[in-house]
């Protein structure tokens, strides 16, 4: 008997043991999951802190184009009318230039740099200079005006990335081209709490035709953009930039827009939420899972301005991942309710009464990554 209660002592004794071993296990893996998670929180804050934080508006605006001389002035176009052209270049205008949207990326007490995109459609090459004149080239305008169109503020860049994304499935004569300008300077904060003011864009587009001036891409004009050139909008009318980490362990994982409070956002213009979905190769996109909620949404494909959600177990091999993420504003909820800025509810959808709005668009980033 003495020898069966030895032997179930033992067992007991190992298995004890066996438990404490893995949840000491546990312990050390979780852990290491939160330094990693703190790190990688203190690097995206330097970040933000040194180039500030970014934040997407929605544009989708076809502008004007005009023929124009080097000056900026419009110009009529030669007439072309049996002359003998040295080159194959002809004189039929863009289709179009769509303005689609812009990035302004603020560092507190500083001021903004501003990129800006536009998709044109041309059967002609668009390069940064003309190979014949180096006085041709493509550049952007960023200005600011005042409510009573006065201008406050205008910057030309010459800073252009031009990605030829091929025929234009609407025109096949035609490619279609993306144009992203860059700032070559902040706007400054001053300029852009001006009460009122509003920023506008243009360009002008040259070819490598050398018997082509420039074409202009008119600066907006009133009632569009109806955007406040400072971030004091209703955080629905953008998207607040989130920050993708991984792979980590076959999965991968983002923070939310503000993860060590760099920068502090006017009353009510902080989004209270952000959205995010993840796509593998293009599949159905699937809702991040928020592993630290810190506003009562653990498990949710919500993410507050701090909070951390990963994908599921991601497939082994080379894969696009995809993120794509909005904002969402919510408001008091007689049901649930809450104090500013901590809603205490657990919504489903975006469509549940708890919101007042999310943004309509979404924001896309794509990642290649290897999974092992």
């Amino acid at each position: 008997m003495k020898q069966k209660h030895l032997f179930l002592a033992i067992v007991y004794l190992a298995c004890t043991i066996a438990f404490l071993g893995c949840k000491k296990t546990d312990s050390n893996s979780l852990d290491k999951v939160n330094i990693e998670l703190e790190n990688f929180k203190k690097k995206i804050g330097a970040e933000i802190q040194k180039n500030g934080f970014p934040q997407v508006f929605q544009i989708n605006q076809r502008q004007i184009i005009s023929y124009t001389d080097l000056q900026g002035n419009i110009v009529s176009k030669p007439d072309l009318s049996g002359a003998s052209l040295v080159s194959n270049c002809g004189f039929n205008d863009p289709d179009y230039a769509d303005q689609s949207y812009f990035i302004k990326t603020s560092v507190c007490g500083v001021g903004s740099d501003i990129d800006f995109f536009y998709t044109v459609s041309w059967d002609n090459n668009i390069v940064a200079v003309n190979p014949f004149n180096s006085s041709n080239r493509t550049r952007g305008t960023i200005r600011v005006t005042s409510p009573g169109n006065n201008n406050l503020f205008t910057q030309n860049t010459f800073n252009v990335q031009i990605l030829d994304l091929g025929v234009d499935p609407g025109n096949s004569s035609n490619n279609r081209y993306e144009l992203h300008f860059t700032s070559n300077a902040k706007v400054p904060d001053n300029v852009l709490r001006t009460p009122g003011a509003v920023i506008r864009f243009g360009a002008f587009l040259a070819s490598d035709c050398s018997n082509l001036q420039s074409y202009n891409v008119s600066l907006a004009s009133p009632p569009f953009p109806a955007i406040n050139a400072f971030t004091s909008t209703d955080p629905c009318d953008r998207n607040d930039k989130i920050y993708v980490d991984g792979p980590n362990s076959r999965k991968m994982g983002a923070l939310g827009y503000n993860p060590v409070g760099s920068c502090s956002y006017a009353a009510g213009v902080a989004p209270i939420y952000q959205e995010v979905e993840y796509s593998v190769d293009n599949g159905s996109w699937l809702g991040l899972s928020n592993t630290n909620g810190i506003r009562s949404l653990p498990g949710t494909k919500y993410l507050g301005f701090s909070d951390y959600g990963e994908t599921g177990l991601l497939p082994l091999g080379f894969h696009k991942v995809s993120f794509r993420y909005r904002n969402i504003k919510a408001r008091p909820n007689s049901v649930y309710g809450w104090l500013p800025p901590d809603p205490q509810f657990t919504p489903n959808e975006p469509t549940n009464s708890s919101f007042a709005c999310n943004t309509p668009f979404w924001s896309q980033e794509d990642y290649f990554v290897t999974i092992n």
